[in-house]
């Protein structure tokens, strides 16, 4: 009896495993999607990564990609260009009855000028449907206490890094 009990509880603990894992794989794929898309200004995926209130706020999905269109020739105008943006390994998740939450490293590279800007920021990830799709927002783009207001769905329990950029 003993025998079966431990291997019931292992066979329980591989199935939420994987479960976790599974989700985690979209996780990935659907960070590193957003992050081309970044780079690649293709505005109408991004927008499909990014949380409908950010959406909302910006005026609907045609208003943002138009500010985000203008925003990213600003910036090439001014000489800032991406040149890489890595995905780390997931930080944090938090699993609830509503939604799964994440925190995932960015790794950005902007070349200006002659010089590299380096950011080592965060991704608040969130899934409403256990995984199957995410939406991702850079913590180090807005203080945690907006980001908390914005979001009041945000775990008490998720702790979001602080960012740090440098310039060679």
């Amino acid at each position: 009896m003993g025998k079966k009990l431990i291997f019931i509880c292992l066979l329980i603990g591989l199935t939420a495993n994987l479960k976790a894992q599974v989700y985690l794989d979209i996780l990935y794929k659907q960070a590193n999607e957003m992050a081309v898309s970044v780079s690649k200004g293709d505005y109408k995926t991004l927008m499909k990564y990014t949380h409908p209130k950010i959406v909302k706020m910006m005026g609907g999905n045609e208003k943002a990609i138009s500010t985000l269109k203008q925003t990213m020739v600003g910036m090439k105008q001014q000489g800032l260009q991406f040149d890489k943006i890595n995905i780390g390994k997931v930080v944090q998740t938090i699993k609830s009855p509503k939604d799964i939450q994440a925190i995932v490293p960015q790794i950005l590279d902007m070349k200006f000028g002659g010089k590299t800007i380096h950011s080592n920021s965060y991704l608040f990830c969130i899934s409403y449907d256990a995984g199957k799709n995410w939406y991702f927002l850079d913590t180090g783009t807005t203080q945690e206490t907006e980001l908390r207001k914005m979001f009041p769905e945000i775990s008490s329990k998720l702790v979001i890094p602080k960012s740090n950029r440098t310039m060679n």
